[in-house]
């Protein structure tokens, strides 16, 4: 059974914060209240983090994206972002988030 969990991206044994499951839960009721448009490509889109960021009196959502998914993202940003925004009453920011690997193809813990 596929459920609002499917969309969030966390390594290692971490529970989601409140925050990430809210924005679980509102990315699976968009991929199902679609109706036309690439509903298969927003059902691919997941997420590793979100969070709420104070930026002076405003409060943003920041939710940040993997890499390879952030093309599909973009692809639907207008979507994707006016039912966040909607449903969370705040601007809505996505970030892709990449991962930098040595060179040598291991961590710099283990070249030492």
């Amino acid at each position: 059974m596929y459920s609002n969990r499917d969309k969030i991206v966390i390594k290692g044994k971490v529970n989601p914060t409140e925050t990430e499951d809210e924005v679980a839960k509102a990315l699976f009721e968009l991929e199902n209240a679609k109706k036309e448009g690439n509903v298969e490509e927003i059902k691919k889109i997941k997420f590793s983090h979100a969070q709420f960021v104070t930026e002076g009196e405003q409060k943003i959502l920041h939710i940040m994206v993997p890499y390879p998914l952030y093309s599909l993202v973009r692809k639907n940003h207008h979507a994707i972002i006016s039912h966040l925004e909607g449903k969370f009453k705040c601007p809505v920011v996505f970030m892709a988030e990449r991962t930098i690997l040595s060179k040598y193809g291991m961590s710099s813990k283990a070249i030492a």
